[in-house]
């Protein structure tokens, strides 16, 4: 009786195959089964959200080396967290250093801003990508995040951030590199102040603990919004000390509104009484 003939099929038709499975877990389980489906599996598996924690990036960052250039060609989400900034490794940092200078594709970015207050390479390392589109840096990283908007030329999208908690800042200078492309974004600790530099793409904006924004100001900087939330975190009592301040502002933004100024872009709208009392939204 003649041998059933051996079917191979084609890495291409592999990798497509893959590349449909939208579960890490089960990616996995098919990787492990033979060497032509792991093989297979690599860029699939890259492609797929990242997440590594300080605890496993050497590693990540073995197993990115051991099949580069096909791995860095896929790089292109990756989320990095650390359980304690002070307790990483000085001999992780360049591995994490060197993932991020060959992450010529990433577009998405997510990492702990306590490393990078530590490590001000990595920051320097961040600022050099150029096809970033979605950057997240949540918590109390004032230099660092400083140090990557100045630099960054990366066609961001999206932004999350945190500004200095001690001394608000004006975001609309500090974020002009992204004036033409930036569309969302989630910023705390800030005060609203420039009126020269217009965000004609953003479109849905999210405030954190910020002082309550002059219409005229919040309006020229990003004229067609959408989506706004905005939240003064508490620093204003709605009947305490500033209660003059917050009457004049509502005064001002009434009468911006009356001389036939607003969004008419704008359809959703949420924030804390105080806010929205003294934006008179």
């Amino acid at each position: 009786m003649a041998a059933t003939p051996r079917v191979e099929l084609n890495l291409d038709v592999l990798k497509h195959t893959l590349s449909l499975v939208d579960k890490r877990s089960d990616l996995l389980a098919l990787m492990r089964s033979c060497h032509a489906l792991y093989a297979a599996g690599i860029q699939p598996l890259v492609r797929l959200p990242i997440v590594i924690t300080n605890q496993h990036i050497r590693s990540f960052h073995a197993f990115m080396l051991a099949h580069s250039p096909m791995t860095f060609v896929a790089f292109t989400s990756f989320d990095f967290f650390v359980w304690n900034a002070s307790k990483v490794s000085d001999a992780d940092i360049p591995l994490l250093t060197e993932l991020l200078k060959r992450g010529i594709n990433l577009r998405r970015l997510r990492l702990d801003p306590g490393i990078l207050e530590e490590h001000t390479d990595l920051c320097k390392s961040i600022a050099e990508l150029t096809k970033l589109e979605d950057l997240d840096i949540q918590g109390e990283a004032y230099d660092a995040v400083h140090l990557i908007l100045a630099r960054l030329q990366s066609p961001l999208t999206t932004l999350h951030v945190w500004f200095e908690d001690d001394g608000f800042e004006d975001p609309v200078p500090l974020l002009a590199n992204f004036r033409h492309t930036l569309q969302k974004a989630n910023i705390s600790y800030v005060t609203f102040g420039s009126v020269e530099i217009r965000y004609p793409m953003l479109t849905e904006l999210e405030v954190d603990t910020c002082d309550p924004p002059a219409l005229s100001v919040l309006t020229a900087a990003v004229p067609n919004l959408k989506k706004l939330r905005i939240d003064t975190g508490g620093r204003f009592t709605f009947l305490g000390t500033h209660t003059e301040e917050l009457d004049q502002l509502r005064a001002d933004n009434v009468a911006f509104q009356e001389d036939g100024n607003s969004w008419s872009s704008l359809v959703w709208v949420t924030g804390d009484i105080t806010a929205l009392y003294a934006m008179a939204l």
